[in-house]
């Protein structure tokens, strides 16, 4: 066994070896019963096809069994690679070692995925096979179109778990994975047993993803779904990067590095974005009688349809500071560094720690602004303050910032490069989108997951274009800011 699990070094034949196993053997056999009670218990009484797949994989208990045997895989799956000191020194380092783990947990809990599903649906098609009809499903989409998206989605997360489950692996004892897996699959039963439930806001905890919940509309679920598992996914990036211990010092001492010179470079700039909105609101206080949280959007310039002059002032040096932060945080390395910037970390790398340290940094400044400002107005007016709206606020209020940063760079680094045809597109571009961007940032609240996948978006398309086109921008950046 051992001679031809080392016969080639690929996937393919890794997995081949860990499926012939006794425990995966043993797990397909639980995944085979677990089928047997979701298609013959939970779907008793039930005279509708799709009805009763949806009511089997929104059940607290079926699901709880489901991450059980996932989860018990992963352990297994994690285990028995983990047997083989041959093989794994040949991985040359631990980033290479978690990459290969990843890709067997995820191509081995895909596999026991499909058992079970397929498994509960061949028997449900020979219980339910005369009750095959659409209907509509929570008054805003038919049955099988939700069905479809539902088990898509069961699927998804259920991976991205189980990828969450190898990082624990890797960094805790079995013994522990193995009791915070048991904490984790008790959680479904912490929530409401088969009882609908109806709300249109966004969904933290992931047990929630596995429910029966009426979103009132069916592309709001489908929104909040994709940001979630985007979210997720950022979130498996991030620990990926951060576990490797060699490269996470190195980018420690950069993302130190960059704080130390933009507090030292720039903090007068910091201090007056803290300090202008506090006068401002002092004034506001003194000459106007309105609400508290017309105090915070006027003082903090997140609202000049009505073309107040504190507020088109206020959005302006807001925007203006942070512009010039986002540019002069990025090219300073740029322009001091340029000869031996790229020589130990890959242009990708430092792009996205670049972007890291700027949200960090963006998010840090927003802290303080609104801190300060919340209490000038608890302190003058004794007012109260929705804070489930504050934050709202401020999550759009940070969002739409970066987006102005991320697309302010991005013309810096094209502005000074290409033909006149390309500049005029540029030119034409920024007109475009001053004019036609919405300069009411309170209004942005009602569309977060928008802004956060345009918000990655971007950030992604930075990255992508100084990646390609590292030479010239290093190039074009030789003076001094």
């Amino acid at each position: 066994m051992k001679e031809k699990f080392h016969k080639k070094n690929t996937t393919t034949e890794i997995l081949k070896f860990i499926t012939k196993t006794r425990k995966f053997k043993a797990t397909i056999l639980l995944s085979i019963l677990l089928s047997l009670y979701g298609s013959f218990v939970l779907t008793a009484g039930i005279k509708n096809y799709f009805s009763a797949i949806l009511n089997t994989f929104q059940f607290a208990t079926f699901n709880s069994l489901f991450f059980l045997v996932i989860l018990i895989n992963t352990v297994n799956v994690c285990s028995t690679f983990n047997q083989y000191d041959s093989y794994l020194i040949r991985l040359e380092n631990k980033k290479k070692y978690l990459k290969e783990l990843i890709k067997l947990v995820v191509y081995s809990n895909l596999i026991v995925s499909l058992v079970i599903l397929l498994s509960y649906l061949s028997v449900v098609n020979i219980l339910k096979c005369g009750y095959i009809y659409i209907k509509s499903y929570n008054g805003y989409i038919n049955n099988m179109v939700y069905t479809i998206f539902y088990l898509l989605r069961y699927i998804v997360l259920t991976l991205l778990v189980s990828i969450f489950n190898v990082f624990l692996y890797h960094k805790l004892k079995e013994e522990k994975v193995i009791v915070i897996d048991f904490i984790f699959v008790f959680a479904f039963w912490l929530y409401p047993l088969g009882i609908m439930e109806t709300t249109n806001t966004f969904q933290l905890p992931i047990w929630r993803y596995f429910e029966n919940i009426d979103y009132g509309n069916f592309m709001l679920e489908v929104s909040y779904s994709l940001l979630y598992i985007l979210l997720l996914e950022v979130l498996v990036i991030f620990v990926y990067h951060l576990i490797n211990r060699r490269e996470k010092i190195f980018m420690k001492y950069i993302a130190i590095s960059d704080i130390k010179y933009m507090i030292k470079k720039n903090y007068k700039y910091i201090l007056t974005l803290i300090l202008i909105p506090a006068f401002s609101l002092y004034f506001i206080i003194s000459n106007y009688d309105i609400s508290s949280e017309e105090m915070l959007i006027t003082s903090m310039g997140l609202r000049i349809d009505s073309y107040f002059p504190i507020d088109i002032m206020m959005f302006i040096i807001n925007i203006m500071i942070h512009i010039y932060l986002a540019i002069s945080f990025y090219i300073h390395d740029l322009i001091r560094k340029k000869d031996n910037l790229f020589l130990r970390i890959s242009t990708t790398k430092w792009c996205f720690n670049k972007q890291i340290v700027l949200i960090f940094l963006l998010t840090m400044i927003k802290i303080s602004q609104y801190i300060v400002l919340i209490l000038m107005i608890c302190l003058k007016t004794n007012s109260n303050f929705d804070f489930k709206s504050i934050i709202n606020l401020f999550i759009s209020d940070v969002l739409f910032t970066n987006i102005v940063q991320q697309v302010s760079l991005w013309i810096l680094f094209h502005c000074k490069e290409g033909n006149f045809i390309r500049k005029g597109m540029i030119f034409c571009f920024i007109m475009i989108f001053i004019t036609l961007m919405p300069k009411n940032i309170i209004w942005y609240r009602h569309y977060l997951y928008g802004l956060l996948i345009l918000t990655i978006i971007l950030m992604v398309q930075l990255i992508k274009n100084i990646k390609l086109k590292r030479r010239n921008v290093t190039e074009m950046l030789g003076g001094k800011l």
